[in-house]
């Protein structure tokens, strides 16, 4: 709570946002409580410049070093905290070496060293452990309690953690070494979005932007500025047609200048044949540059390679002798590829010595996959070994998608309350959790007809079709106008246009519309949002 003091008067206040922690807590609100510490902890300093603690001199934002350092080490201990502070207050206040120091004592089964009293007074621990905030785990680790977790772990990774440096511009990564990481879950639970979020930032505020020269440049003020400019971030999608050459390059037909534009005559042009660099190239140019670059800190150095769908894509065709660059130790590859003599000219022309070549620590690979797509080329145990894993679940409870919205007939109904419905019969009709849809299968309030072309066309397509024949209905298809049972409620997509279903008994039809409202109302049980909200 923020204590604001009057030194004319010595008279203490509760600010707005201290009376709103108050009725928060009163009122055992917890989703408040949490949102309303994790807006502080963004917009507040606590090491200085705080009117609850006017002596505090500290440039280390230690409850935000808490959270950042419980994420990146699953969970930490009270004495590895302690240890985390007095180590980055002595040498400079890199939390990356302090953390990469925590980890070696584990692996090495080694005590943390004790440290100064000063630096175990943290009294915010027990209070947060006490309103759910943070778990205690019984190995003696504190964790982030999975609804604050999941809620907010992204803005949790963006906060600063010295008082001195603006917040969103700075990223922490596993003190294991480098990135090389699959995002794997069912459409829509927001993979690409998390990648972007925490290496990027939504508007591209967190890249790191270079000249034509490669001479790195202040962060362009828009988001309209950024888009285009040379960045540490390179991005591609795999896809059934993606190969080598696409992935690292090729040679093909160029024009090439052979006489130069003069006072006296034209630039002059033919045709050559030359090698041309595509996106694994130019990240690696890039990140061998960044790496001996002494103007950029750090952080900064951090290239990434994101490999959007990866699994539609033939991995073993496409990396070839590349695979065995994935084998790290320390962040670097372990065993050295000689590669096709085009590939190592073009890296000598662009100053990379050697006939050989290495990942380096600092070039992180990132790739997304959708575990309902049914890929030509299902990627063997090896390749996969190679990559850490991490699973995003579907999250109903995202603050942004709760907001979402779809309209049939004039009426709005929520987004997350549909897939509270709808995906139980998924799992129930595929017997699998790979085709519920997540919570950003749509992005925002779409209309009717957005609604039947992209999600009950997906609904029949990947779920519904094979449940559907002329001889024989499964029980288990859904797409259904009411809750009735047997075959006569049951309509297809193709209904949902023209006239709709032809009823036998009336000889009449149903209206698309009224098939679509009867599967929302009737068969899901939705009922529609108040008018109000239908602004």
């Amino acid at each position: 709570m923020e204590i604001s003091e009057t030194r004319s008067k010595a008279l203490r206040r509760i600010t707005p946002s201290g009376i709103e922690m108050y009725e928060a807590l009163v009122a055992n609100d917890k989703d408040k409580i949490y949102s309303l510490f994790i807006n502080a902890l963004e917009s507040m300093t606590f090491g200085r410049n705080n009117s609850g603690c006017e002596n505090s001199d500290s440039d280390l934002e230690a409850p935000n070093i808490l959270l950042i350092s419980s994420v990146i080490l699953g969970g930490i201990k009270r004495k590895e905290y302690y240890y985390i502070l007095e180590f980055m207050d002595e040498n400079g206040c890199d939390l990356s070496n302090a953390l990469s120091k925590v980890a070696y004592y584990r692996k090495k089964q080694e005590d943390i060293p004790d440290t100064a009293v000063t630096y175990t007074d943290a009294k915010f621990i027990p209070f947060w452990v006490s309103l759910g905030f943070l778990t205690d785990a019984s190995d003696g680790r504190l964790h982030i309690s999975s609804d604050v977790f999941n809620r907010y772990a992204a803005r949790i990774m963006r906060l600063r953690i010295k008082n001195t440096e603006t917040p969103k511009k700075r990223k922490i990564y596993s003190p294991d070494g480098t990135m090389q990481k699959i995002y794997y879950g069912c459409p829509g639970t927001g993979k690409s979005f998390k990648i972007k979020e925490e290496i990027e930032g939504v508007d591209g505020e967190l890249a790191v932007y270079f000249d034509d020269k490669g001479k790195k440049i202040d962060t362009p003020d828009t988001k309209e500025e950024r888009i285009g400019k040379p960045s540490n971030i390179f991005r591609t999608t795999f896809h059934p047609d993606y190969d080598y050459a696409t992935f690292v390059g090729s040679y093909k037909p160029v024009m090439e200048v052979v006489k130069e534009k003069t006072e006296n005559q034209k630039e002059e042009k033919e045709l050559g044949y030359s090698f041309v660099p595509q996106v694994f190239t130019k990240a690696y140019i890039r990140a061998y540059n960044s790496k001996k670059d002494k103007t950029l800190s750090s952080d900064e150095k951090n290239v990434y390679l994101i490999i959007e769908e990866i699994n539609r894509g033939n991995c073993a065709q496409i990396f070839g002798d590349l695979f065995q660059l994935l084998d790290r130790k320390g962040g670097v590859s372990e065993f050295p590829v000689v590669p096709d003599t085009e590939l190592i000219n073009y890296l000598n022309k662009e100053g990379i010595p050697g006939n050989t070549i290495r990942l380096p620590e600092n070039l992180h690979i990132l790739a997304t996959m959708n575990t309902s797509d049914q890929s030509l080329f299902p990627m063997d145990s090896a390749f996969k070994r190679r990559w850490s894993m991490e699973y995003i679940p579907i999250n109903l409870q995202q603050e942004i998608a709760q907001k979402y919205t779809f309209r049939v007939k004039g009426k709005e109904y929520s987004w997350v309350k549909f897939l509270e419905k709808v995906n139980p019969l998924i799992r129930k009709a595929t017997d699998s959790e790979d085709k519920q849809m997540g919570e950003f299968f749509i992005k925002g309030d779409i209309s009717e007809e957005d609604f039947k072309n992209k999600v009950m066309f997906y609904l029949w397509n990947d779920v519904c079709k094979d449940l559907y024949s002329a001889s024989r209905i499964s029980p288990l298809y859904f797409m259904r106008s009411d809750d009735a049972e047997g075959n006569k409620n049951v309509f297809t997509f193709a209904e949902l246009y023209g006239k709709g279903r032809y009823e036998d008994d009336t000889k009449d039809y149903t209206a698309p519309v009224d098939l679509l409202e009867g599967f929302i109302t009737k068969k899901l049980g939705l009922t529609h949002l108040p008018a109000q909200n239908q602004e």
